[in-house]
């Protein structure tokens, strides 16, 4: 019965995000077809806008909530709405003040008052009721499921409407400013507890503690996500902004999307276990292993049938962007694989954690500007972001293993396997894939992963035998 519910919580999950995500996805494919390049390089620099500042004051109450052993107590959860609107509110005043200054980062001043309005998505999300993050404690994802997608089903059928009426970028404030303030309006109308706020002392006190070292790992993140849409839109122009933005957002989704299901799903599995060190080293390597050959399906996917697919997705006018997709590919492949530590170390509240590791990775945002300036060049700036995350991927796995969370070297073969195999088909792709072929290249992909894929299972038959550990304890691993 344990495992036929972990096994349908799995399934809901993924089908929750995955729809949200495609949704999402295919709207922006909608708008791409029907505005300008440039337009849509002026949209890119709205999400870069909104995700800074919610970046900004992000403190991770959601993941306290699910992984604190107290996170069902309403009085933490009202506590926790009552930080959550000082926190929007914070975020509505700061961008609303900074609106001219992004405006002119961008060489876009007349658009101020765009920016200004977006202030506003930030005391949209401050009245977000967190009953639906607090069902997550027990696996039932069917509510949150529901919040993603049906925003983004409603966005998705007005993003044509709005792009032929519109004709440029005011489309997607429309979208954006309906996407937040339904997602809001469902968080009440599927909560069970009444919305309330208090000032608990010491939840505020668990609040910070718990989330100050996400809370600067969050300014890191911003150059994780940002920072290479953000040097090419003000050392570039909007035209280049547009069809990068375009490239880099094919490949972050799917790698996006794999990041947050398997953290969604394995976070409060870990946090379950943790008390009992065999079962939590047996989830733990299973979790790693999962998402090594996650990152390797990600990096030949996009190595191999990711030029092809961008040009049939977004068209020839986006055209310049083809020859980035093997190399944004192979830097989210590689992020993906880097998530495993990261949630083992959550788990474990360490989280510290994160932030050490995006610090790596932060590191590499000067190399990146620098050869952007420089060299004039995208792909000079790209591979900076490529040599960042196998910076931080190593140190991730340096961390678990030198704070006893995980045994890496139980991991090490197929996890070298892995990689290598990834940089032998990224370098074959590069040098014989154009992206005029779809139907070939995307059958030689598939290929691929059917023979790679059930190998690496069958290879590490622990991936398998995870579910029966659900419900049962080991005295050794």
């Amino acid at each position: 019965m344990q495992q036929n519910k972990l096994f349908f919580s799995g399934i809901l999950l993924t089908l929750g995000n995955a729809s949200g995500a495609i949704l999402g996805f295919l709207r922006n494919i909608v708008i791409a077809r029907l505005i300008s390049v440039e337009d849509f390089g002026i949209a890119a620099t709205f999400a870069i806008a909104l995700q800074i500042i919610e970046m900004s004051s992000n403190l991770a109450i959601d993941r306290l909530l699910i992984q604190s052993k107290d996170g069902d107590q309403a009085d933490l959860q009202s506590t926790a709405q009552a930080l959550q609107f000082l926190r929007g509110l914070f975020g509505t005043t700061v961008m609303f003040l900074a609106s001219g200054l992004i405006a002119n980062l961008f060489g876009l001043p007349h658009l101020t008052w765009a920016f200004q309005l977006l202030s506003l998505v930030h005391l949209a999300n401050s009245f977000a009721h967190f009953d639906i993050t607090r069902f997550q404690r027990k696996l039932r994802f069917g509510p949150k499921a529901i919040q993603d997608v049906l925003p983004q089903l409603l966005t998705f059928l007005l993003a044509a409407p709005l792009a032929f009426y519109f004709a440029d970028y005011r489309a997607v404030l429309c979208i954006i400013m309906i996407q937040v303030s339904l997602g809001v309006l469902l968080s009440h109308v599927l909560a069970q507890r009444k919305y309330e706020w208090s000032w608990n002392q010491a939840h505020i006190k668990t609040i910070f503690s718990f989330g100050w070292p996400l809370f600067l790992n969050t300014f890191l993140m911003i150059g994780i996500f940002q920072a290479d849409r953000f040097i090419v839109g003000s050392v570039f122009n909007m035209e280049t902004l547009g069809w990068f933005s375009a490239a880099f957002t094919l490949t972050l989704v799917p790698s996006t999307l794999l990041a947050k299901v398997l953290q969604s799903f394995f976070l409060p599995i870990l946090s379950k276990h943790q008390s009992h060190p065999a079962n939590f080293q047996y989830i733990s390597i299973a979790m790693i292993l999962i998402l090594v050959i996650a990152g390797f399906a990600t990096a030949v996917g996009f190595s191999v049938a990711g030029p092809s697919i961008f040009l049939l997705i977004f068209g020839e006018k986006f055209a310049a962007g083809a020859p980035i997709i093997a190399l944004l590919g192979l830097m989210q492949g590689i992020r993906v694989a880097k998530e495993g530590p990261i949630i083992i170390a959550l788990a474990k509240a360490k989280t510290k954690m994160p932030m050490a590791t995006n610090m790596v990775r932060g590191i590499w945002i000067i190399a990146a500007l620098a050869s952007a300036v420089i060299y004039q060049d995208i792909k000079m700036l790209v591979w900076c972001g490529i040599l960042a995350e196998f910076s931080a991927l190593i140190y991730a796995f340096y961390y678990i293993s030198n704070y006893n969370l995980a045994r890496v070297k139980n991991i090490f073969l197929p996890s070298i396997s892995s990689l290598v195999g990834t940089l032998i088909i990224f370098y074959l792709a590069s040098n014989n894939i154009s992206g005029m072929k779809p139907i070939q290249e995307i059958a030689i992909t598939i290929f691929i992963l059917v023979i790679f894929i059930p190998l690496f299972f069958y290879l590490n038959p622990i991936i398998l035998r995870m579910f029966k550990i659900q419900g049962k304890k080991f005295d050794k691993f």
